[in-house]
């Protein structure tokens, strides 16, 4: 009987998951310029890790243990994903552990360089990152940083009722 009420949590988890991973996707496809411009890897990659940021600053500090096993989950989709885009392009089975390793070390590395900026709320810092890391909002619907800026805090209040309509206290 209490295993059942644990499973119910554990199954609430994974849909939250994979509602706010499909919720992510489809922001991804409006951002970016599929018709138009070849897919771009790397500026794909970009843009996913900066959505995922945008839910883990959210949720940064809730000590709710669903919450953070959510943001696991989250994580799990990203890597199955990667690894599944990673195949696509035709990375051999024996070479994609590589490559998923190293996305996953940059991914890492970049939440802690968004976190300061998200800290700060800099947008000069933030187009700064932008041009860092080589991302170019050209290819996608947004002409400049404001406009991508102000997307990524609609883009935080819309996953923060989505929390919220699950209600996983």
């Amino acid at each position: 009987m209490i295993l059942h009420y644990f499973k119910n949590k554990q199954k609430k988890n994974e849909q939250l998951a994979d509602l706010i991973y499909i919720d992510l996707i489809n922001n991804l496809k409006s951002i970016y310029k599929y018709k138009n411009q070849p897919q771009n890897f790397d500026l794909v990659f970009e843009i996913t890790t900066i959505l995922i940021f945008s839910i883990f600053y959210l949720s940064k500090n809730e000590n709710n243990k669903y919450i953070k096993d959510t943001n696991q989950k989250i994580i799990n989709l990203f890597t199955q994903d990667l690894h599944h885009s990673l195949f696509e392009m035709g990375i051999g089975d024996m070479k994609i552990g590589k490559y998923v390793r190293k996305y996953i070390k940059k991914f890492y590395f970049r939440l802690s360089k968004l976190d300061n900026i998200f800290l700060s709320n800099d947008i000069d810092e933030f187009d700064k990152y932008l041009k860092k890391f080589n991302i170019s909002l050209n290819n996608t619907i947004f002409t400049d940083v404001e406009a991508f800026f102000l997307f990524l805090d609609l883009y935080k209040d819309r996953i923060k009722k989505t929390f919220f309509i699950m209600n996983i206290d």
